[in-house]
This record gives structure tokens, C-alpha cells and sequence, in this order.
């Protein structure tokens, strides 16, 4: 896990122009870059006071938006705050780029899923899938159809490429199991 502290980074608490995060893309962009490709990078927002949406759009709504489209490899981000309040501006511009991002209000960054929120747009058959996962850590595509009560194993399937697609869980194939079984497991933040 890497964390990029934008308070410690920047040295201020208060982010909120368009020219500030245009200035900032960068160095975040080669803090990313600079991890391996695998990783998992922690966006920590607990120390911001303002990080307003035209800030926000030129960060990390724009760093998500090069995630999905495959510029981090496989990376995952996240975002880690105090205060859910202090984030909807971020809020408003992840939805703008139709992009979700796990976030927690969990002062133990090891303790990620207890306080968990998506932030940004995802449907709510999404979010019902994502629950579930969460809370059994891992999930074969004919245990979410059963939780959730699927009418099959190819909705459950499809609900798990999805998340998948959006950076939100990694999908794996089980070892244990024949034919065309996938399985889904969050993504421990640590």
C-alpha cells in the first residue's frame, strides 16, 4: 500500500483551484508511476479542510478516469478522509466522469471495510453485489447469485466483470472448481 498525503504533500490544507490540481496531476501522476504496478494507492484526504471539485476534477476524477482506461496497469485507488462531508465535491466530480472510488471514514487505514462508502456513480445492483463480497471477503459467482437472489449464475457473472471493470474488487477464477466458475475478492487495502 502507498499513501499519498495531499496535507503533508502540499503542505496546506485547503485545495481548490482548477490551476492547483492542474499543477498537482503531475506530481501525482509520478508518485503513481513510481509504485509498482500492482499497488494499491491510498488517497489521504483526512488533513483537507477544502478540496473543492474543480480541484478534485484535475486530480483525482482525472486519475481515475486514466485508471479505467488502463494507464496504471493494475493498480487500485482509494480514498481515505475524516469526514465523508469533506468530500462531496469530489464526490460530484467523480460522478461527472462516471467513475466509482472505494473510500472509508475508518481512522485504521487496516481497518478499511468498516466504514466503507463508494464515491461516484454505481448502480445499485452494483452496490448490493459489492456489499455482499465485502462483507464475505470472497465470493464465487454462484454464492452472489444465491445471496442475492440472482435469477441466475450469469447475472451474478456479469455483476462481478463489472465491479471488476471499475477497479472495485479483483476477479479470480478458483482452483478448486471446473468449467467457467469465477469468483470475485475485495481488494485488502494493506
Amino acid at each position: 500500500m502507498y499513501i499519498f498525503d495531499f496535507k503533508k504533500q502540499f503542505d496546506i490544507e485547503r485545495l481548490g483551484t482548477e490551476q492547483e490540481g492542474e499543477a498537482h496531476f503531475k506530481i501525482l501522476r509520478t508518485f503513481i508511476l513510481n509504485t509498482p504496478e500492482t499497488a494499491n494507492i491510498v488517497f489521504e484526504l483526512s488533513g483537507m479542510t477544502v478540496f473543492s471539485h474543480s480541484y478534485a476534477k484535475q486530480t483525482i476524477a482525472m486519475l481515475c478516469n486514466k485508471l479505467y482506461e488502463g494507464n496504471f496497469q493494475k493498480r487500485h485507488f482509494f480514498i481515505k478522509t475524516k469526514d465523508r462531508s469533506k468530500v462531496e465535491d469530489l464526490e460530484k466530480a467523480m460522478e461527472k466522469v462516471a467513475k466509482p472510488i472505494l473510500s472509508t471514514t475508518s481512522s485504521n487505514i487496516n481497518n478499511f471495510y468498516e466504514n466503507y462508502f463508494v464515491i461516484g456513480p454505481l448502480a445499485l445492483n452494483l452496490k448490493y453485489a459489492l456489499e455482499i463480497l465485502i462483507q464475505k471477503k470472497k465470493i464465487t459467482t454462484g454464492e452472489l447469485a444465491k445471496a442475492s437472489s440472482e435469477s441466475s449464475i450469469q447475472n451474478a457473472s456479469n455483476k462481478l466483470r463489472k465491479l471488476e471493470a471499475l477497479k472495485l474488487i479483483e476477479r479470480t477464477t478458483p482452483s478448486d472448481r471446473s468449467g467457467n466458475v469465477l469468483s470475485g475478492r475485495r481488494i485488502e487495502v494493506i
